[in-house]
């Protein structure tokens, strides 16, 4: 049972979609009946669970169950859909003396509820929420992402409004910014924006800037033929041709050198590519998205360039933002760890899910995957304890855990303080600061500190 709630998609996902419908109440079920029916939806009713599983199989797209009913509770239904593989939205409906009832059944795996007496627009509302929702997963389960697994939509005002825009974007031809905090999930967002695309069938190449040596950039995006450099003794097709018809991720875009920055712009504006030494020049259709860590006021001038791969813009939010997704990611991440190790932790106790909360996540989800990792690893009882929560979540505060991204004087101090604590280790101090080297060494730069 999903309960991931998504912008909506396109009307036609709500056409003609199966509902079955539990009520007692055989006036209320009828009237109900008869509206969903005037918009379209095929509604079968049913008064007790028995007959439910009597009827229900793959083929109905949606569930609405009182949660009180003759034989048995709506939650008992749910628990038997969950046994059962039956992998359908499940909507409550109850009164309000009930709705604690109703928020234990979400943690079961329900969708939604609805108190009574029931709003009907606002049930309405639910049930495209939930199909929507669906349609969704359908097509998320089928593409694995980056490095944090499947895309998963959050149900957070930020994470909606994030969703929103790459339903937007993605069938359009615009090239795309992302920027946004390291470990944020760009990389997961730039492929979903390819797999939601027309371009979805070829190739999506991702090229991480910092990870290139800055001599050979050139030849790495563009291609070259052999001993184009005294230093590559044999020819490279080049990143762009690689993409040819498809998408070319270029994650820290901001970490190429300069003198790239002019021939790319003339490779966008032009649709052709000329490797280094050759006078060849080969047309290419790529469609280009880049991403940044930095604040717009920070990204160093990049001309021309900056207009053509800033056709679109998206700020991927930090985990901080989507307070509410950290333990939707957080059950998703056990859920890929239990996979991978082969146990079967059911998910953390109350003073775990309390820390993991009120924890700032400098390293958003870059580090909430890794802590969530740790502890699978060491977990021995179907509850993750607090206990084996690393330190720096157990002793820091939201206010001043980790490396504060906003204030470029307190950074500055910190990352001093940082260097100087750990006799200028690099890869200790960002460990410090909860941060990862490249993001170190990017504010380092950024902020005028020399090695």
């Amino acid at each position: 049972m999903y309960f991931v709630i998504v912008g909506f998609l396109t009307l036609d996902i709500f056409l003609m979609k199966k509902i079955l419908m539990l009520e007692d109440d055989i006036t209320f079920s009828v009237m109900l009946k008869t509206w969903l029916s005037k918009r379209n939806f095929l509604v079968d009713c049913v008064s007790t669970v028995a007959e439910a599983k009597k009827m229900l199989d793959s083929s109905y797209d949606i569930v609405l169950s009182d949660l009180r009913l003759p034989d048995e509770d709506g939650i008992c239904l749910l628990s038997w859909m969950k046994e059962s593989g039956l992998e359908i939205p499940f909507v409550v409906m109850t009164s309000y003396a009930e709705v604690q009832s109703a928020v234990n059944s979400m943690k079961l795996g329900a969708f939604d509820f609805i108190a009574k007496p029931i709003n009907p627009e606002e049930l309405h509302n639910k049930i495209k929420e939930a199909l929507a929702q669906k349609e969704a997963q359908r097509r998320f389960s089928q593409n694995r992402t980056g490095p944090f697994g499947d895309y998963v939509p959050g149900k957070s005002d930020a994470s909606r409004k994030l969703h929103e825009y790459i339903r937007l974007v993605a069938p359009t031809s615009m090239s795309v910014l992302l920027s946004g905090e390291s470990g944020s999930g760009k990389g997961v967002v730039a492929r979903q924006i390819h797999i939601e695309s027309g371009r979805r069938k070829d190739g999506f190449v991702a090229v991480d800037c910092a990870s290139l040596n800055r001599e050979h950039a050139a030849a790495d995006l563009f291609g070259c033929v052999k001993n184009a450099l005294p230093s590559i003794n044999e020819a490279k097709q080049g990143c762009f041709l690689q993409a040819n018809g498809g998408t070319l991720f270029l994650g820290g875009i901001e970490n190429l050198p300069e003198n790239v920055f002019s021939q790319m712009s003339q490779l966008l504006r032009e649709g052709v590519v000329r490797p280094l030494g050759s006078a060849e020049a080969k047309a290419v259709d790529v469609r280009l998205i880049a991403s940044t860590s930095l604040g717009s006021a920070e990204i160093p001038s990049l001309g021309e360039l900056y207009h053509q791969i800033n056709e679109f813009s998206i700020c991927v939010p930090s985990l901080r933002e989507r307070k509410g997704d950290i333990l939707l990611y957080a059950d998703h991440f056990l859920e890929e760890a239990n996979e991978e190790l082969g146990k079967e932790i059911v998910g953390f106790d109350k003073e775990a899910i309390s820390i993991l909360l009120d924890y700032a996540w400098p390293g958003n989800l870059r580090q909430l995957k890794n802590v969530v990792n740790r502890v699978a690893l060491l977990a021995k009882s179907p509850f993750v304890s607090s206990t084996l929560l690393p330190a720096e979540l157990l002793n820091s505060s939201t206010e001043d855990s980790g490396l504060a991204l906003r204030d470029s004087n307190s950074e500055k101090r910190k990352i001093l303080k940082a260097l100087k604590d750990c006799n200028n280790n690099k890869s200790q101090a960002a460990a410090l600061l909860q941060i990862d080297r490249k993001t170190l060494y990017n504010k380092m730069r950024q902020l005028g500190i020399f090695e």
